[in-house]
C-alpha cells in the first residue's frame, strides 16, 4: 500500500514538473522570438547616383534592395510624407510627391524596390544639392537613405549651338570608372564663340586648360588621356579663360572633366556659355548615359525595424 501511495506521488509529481518545463520553455522561447522580431534588422543596397533634373524630366527613379519585404516602410498607403535633406538631415530641400511603389521578389529573403517621385520645379537657375538623403515617413516609422546628388537644370535660352556628335572618354581611375572627358563635334554655326563651359556636377568642373582640336574619330571612348594630355591630372582643375570660335563647317573638341573627388558617374549635362552678335548666351547639352559600368559602386546601409 505505502508503495502504491509512493508511486501515485511520484506520478503527479512528474506530470505537474513535465507540465511547468513545457510552460517554461514555451515562454522562453516567445521571448527569444519577441526580441528577435523587436531587434531585426532590414538591410538596404542602394547605388549613389547624380539625378539631374529638368523641365521636361522632374521625375526621381530610386531604386533600392532590401533584405526583405517591408510593410512599414514601403506600403504607399501608410507613407505620409518624402522629403530632401542634406547628409546630416539638418536643411530640408524639398518637399517630393511620391507617385508609385513597385517591387519583384528575387529570391527568398531579397526584394528589389523601384520608388518613383515628382521632383518640383525650381526656376530659372543651376541648382545643387549635394550629398541628398530621402526621408520616408509612416504613421509609425522614418526611413532615411542617401541617394547621392541632384541637379537641377532649367531649359537651355537658345538653340544657337549644333552638336553633331558626342561622345564620352571613360579611364580608370583608382579601379574606379571615371568619365573623364567627351569629345564634341561641332557642326556649322554662325560664329559662335565660347567663353566657358561647365559640368552639372556640385564636384566635376572642365579642364578648360587643357581642352584640344582633335579629330572626331581618332579619339575612342577609353582612350588614355594621360597619352594625350601631359601631367593629365583627374583630380587637378585648371581652369582659364576660354575663347573657342564655331566658324567652320565643323569644329570637334576633347574637352577633359576634373574632379573634387573620385565619385562614380555615367552622366552630366555640359552648360555652355557664349557670345553671339555681341550678347552673351547659356545653352545645356542634355544629359546622357555615356557608358554603363560593369562594377557595382553602392552604398549599404542597414536599418533596425
Amino acid at each position: 500500500m505505502w508503495k502504491l501511495n509512493t508511486m501515485n506521488f511520484l506520478k503527479k509529481y512528474y506530470t505537474k514538473l513535465i507540465l511547468l518545463i513545457a510552460v517554461v520553455s514555451f515562454i522562453i522561447s516567445l521571448t527569444i522570438i519577441i526580441i528577435k522580431r523587436n531587434n531585426r534588422e532590414i538591410v538596404l543596397v542602394n547605388y549613389l547616383q547624380n539625378y539631374i533634373i529638368n523641365d521636361k524630366n522632374y521625375e526621381i527613379s530610386l531604386e533600392l534592395f532590401s533584405s526583405e519585404k517591408s510593410v512599414e516602410y514601403f506600403d504607399q498607403e501608410l507613407i505620409t510624407d518624402t522629403y530632401l535633406t542634406d547628409n546630416n538631415s539638418l536643411t530640408n530641400y524639398c518637399q517630393l510627391k511620391l507617385t508609385s511603389i513597385t517591387y519583384e521578389k528575387l529570391d527568398t529573403n531579397n526584394y528589389h524596390y523601384k520608388i518613383k517621385f515628382d521632383f518640383p520645379m525650381l526656376g530659372s537657375d543651376v541648382s545643387y544639392f549635394e550629398n541628398v538623403v530621402l526621408n520616408i515617413e509612416s504613421n509609425e516609422e522614418k526611413l532615411e537613405i542617401p541617394i547621392g546628388n541632384v541637379i537641377y537644370l532649367p531649359n537651355s535660352e537658345t538653340n544657337f549651338i549644333n552638336v553633331s556628335r558626342i561622345k564620352g572618354i571613360v579611364n580608370k581611375i583608382n579601379d574606379m570608372e571615371m568619365l573623364c572627358g567627351v569629345v564634341v563635334e561641332f557642326g556649322k554655326n554662325d560664329k559662335v564663340k565660347i567663353t566657358n563651359i561647365d559640368l552639372s556636377l556640385p564636384y566635376g568642373n572642365v579642364s578648360t586648360a587643357n581642352i584640344l582640336e582633335v579629330e572626331y574619330d581618332n579619339i575612342s571612348n577609353n582612350t588614355e588621356l594621360s597619352t594625350i594630355i601631359p601631367n593629365y591630372n583627374i583630380l587637378n582643375e585648371e581652369k582659364n579663360n576660354l575663347s573657342l570660335l564655331l566658324d567652320k563647317e565643323s569644329n570637334t573638341y576633347l574637352i577633359p572633366f576634373s574632379y573634387k573627388k573620385l565619385f562614380f558617374t555615367n552622366q552630366t549635362a555640359i552648360i555652355i556659355e557664349f557670345e553671339y552678335l555681341g550678347s552673351l548666351y547659356k545653352e545645356i547639352i542634355p544629359p546622357y548615359c555615356y557608358f554603363n559600368s560593369t562594377n557595382n559602386y553602392y552604398e549599404e546601409y542597414r536599418q533596425s525595424l
